[in-house]
């Protein structure tokens, strides 16, 4: 499952099982509505033993290179969404910072 900018691919893009391509100067509102929406999709019909969170913050409206808009409390609302879901689901989580550009 990938959740990210639509015009923030430098190369070929990986494609993953899910991907939800979102627009460039994504807000917070945007971008958690799209999450609400996924994660109990996911977390259903994946039913996962671990989960691999990695919380990038590459979406940050400072991140000049993320092109999307997003607040340090819409990062903090994303992350409490994707840890309460995991364990609404009983899966351990496994979190990550990420990078790479």
């Amino acid at each position: 499952f990938s959740m990210h900018c639509e015009g923030n691919f430098f190369s070929e893009i990986q494609i993953s099982d899910v991907d939800v391509a979102l627009p460039i100067g994504c807000s917070d509102s945007e971008y958690l509505a799209a999450l609400d929406t996924w994660l109990p999709l996911l977390f259903t019909s994946a039913r996962p033993d671990l989960t691999y969170f990695q919380a990038g913050i590459d979406g940050l409206e400072s991140d000049r290179l993320g092109r999307m808009s997003l607040t340090a409390a819409g990062l903090r609302a994303r992350n409490a969404r994707v840890m309460e879901a995991a364990a609404a689901y009983g899966s351990p989580i496994v979190v990550t910072m990420g990078g790479g550009y």
